[in-house]
């Protein structure tokens, strides 16, 4: 009777252990897919973050690369009106020289205008003795 009741006993305990074992397969199991789960999760958040990241990096590019444009159209102009206006000065110089030359050549007319106006003056006094010595 007592080799009957361990034969029963041994298979509870056979019994329970292979369904422990189960169980723990089970549990295993049930582990394994959590932790895959998990784990492409976070790498579709990594992934998301990275995705993100190159967008406000290329945003961020973009935004520079119209800033620099903006800066160098503005250096530009900026140039380009510094010209214009040592442009305009250099003719306001010449136009100033041009005068200057014409005044010069006036006055220089004037001074030999004077002269022969003096030289005719002397030349009608002259004549004019002349003629007075000749009335005498």
């Amino acid at each position: 009777k007592a080799k009957k009741e361990k034969k029963k006993a041994d298979k509870k305990a056979k019994e329970q252990k292979k369904a422990a074992e189960k169980k723990a397969k089970k549990e295993k199991k049930i582990a394994a897919e959590k932790a895959e789960k998990e784990k492409k999760a976070a790498a579709e958040k990594k992934r998301i973050a990275a995705e993100k990241a190159e967008k406000e990096k290329k945003a961020k590019a973009e935004q520079l690369k119209k800033e620099k444009d903006a800066a160098a159209a503005k250096l530009a102009a900026e140039k380009q009106a510094a010209a214009a206006k040592a442009q305009k000065l250099k003719d306001a110089e010449a136009a100033l020289k041009s005068l200057e030359a014409k005044k010069k050549t006036a006055e220089e007319l004037e001074k030999r205008e004077a002269a022969e106006i003096k030289k005719e003056e002397k030349e009608i006094a002259a004549a004019a003795a002349k003629l007075a010595a000749l009335k005498k």
